[in-house]
């Protein structure tokens, strides 16, 4: 069965959510920089433009395959080959902001050497470890901000496809929780495919709230059993960890601190593969 994020990944422009283009895509089309969380439709794009452009094109993960010897070995080869039908040829460099500086720099040359007839599409979380060079040489498109109404609007799509019972406030309370990311609100979707209501998310956030509570009465053994036992995205438990920690009765003092605290936490957690490490250190700070 294929999961529903596959099913509604969008095939063409205008099925993307939230996304206006000043460009158009075509052998004229210019040096692409796609920054903003994940699953908010960046590599999404990517494809949907190699697609569009019907063109030859390469995918390489930055985040494997992030040293200098990827863009001077794999990346030059294919920028510097003319097409077999001589249209621009399209390299996508996924999660370029793990590329180190020297790659960085090497890539940089290389867009300008062969923009005669090789386009670069690079995505990134994080457009800040981008080096200034690099981003000059690009259009820049925010997908950061993907207005809320539009993510709600296609749930409810997805839902009435796939005859789904759903709650309108559910739908919201989902986007107000997965932000930009969409690909996380479809999985909610899919985890709720018997009824998205209302009824069934509240009882999520009451998970941040026991952790919490069981912090603050030192019991860190119980707390981390409590968040294991979940089952729950990290992320979105960091998000209802701050809500409850901030509406606590705690000191301004001790709230500003835990904030710190989670925001550092929240900083690396796309960074490591074992995230529970992450979560049950910031456990440990916020009981202290």
């Amino acid at each position: 069965m294929t999961l529903l994020v596959e099913k509604y990944r969008p095939q063409d422009l205008e099925s993307m959510v939230g996304l206006h283009l000043n460009f158009d895509i075509d052998d004229a089309m210019p040096h692409l920089l796609l920054f903003g969380p994940p699953g908010t439709g960046k590599t999404t794009l990517a494809r949907v433009i190699v697609k569009k452009l019907n063109c030859d094109y390469i995918i390489l993960n930055s985040s494997d395959e992030r040293g200098i010897d990827t863009i001077r070995e794999k990346v030059k080869t294919f920028a510097s080959t003319k097409s077999k039908d001589s249209n621009i040829k399209v390299c996508i460099l996924d999660e370029c902001d793990a590329l180190t500086s020297s790659a960085q720099d090497s890539l940089r040359n290389l867009m300008e050497q062969y923009s005669s007839n090789c386009r670069f599409v690079l995505t990134c979380n994080y457009v800040s470890r981008v080096i200034d060079p690099l981003q000059s040489r690009c259009i820049k498109i925010d997908f950061s901000n993907i207005n809320k109404e539009d993510i709600i609007e296609r749930l409810e799509f997805i839902c009435s496809q796939e005859n789904i019972p759903y709650e309108i406030e559910a739908l919201s309370k989902i986007v107000d929780r997965t932000g930009s990311d969409i690909r996380s609100a479809i999985n909610k979707i899919e985890e709720l495919k018997s009824g998205v209501l209302l009824s069934k998310l509240s009882n999520e956030t009451k998970l941040a709230e026991l952790v919490f509570k069981q912090l603050r009465e030192k019991n860190f053994v119980m707390a981390r059993q409590t968040y294991l036992d979940a089952h729950i995205d990290a992320e979105q438990f960091l998000k209802d960890l701050y809500d409850v920690t901030y509406a606590s009765t705690e000191n301004i003092e001790y709230k500003k601190q835990a904030i710190l605290d989670i925001a550092d936490t929240y900083k690396f957690l796309q960074q490591v593969a074992w995230k529970e490490i992450l979560i049950e250190a910031i456990l440990i700070k916020l009981m202290r």
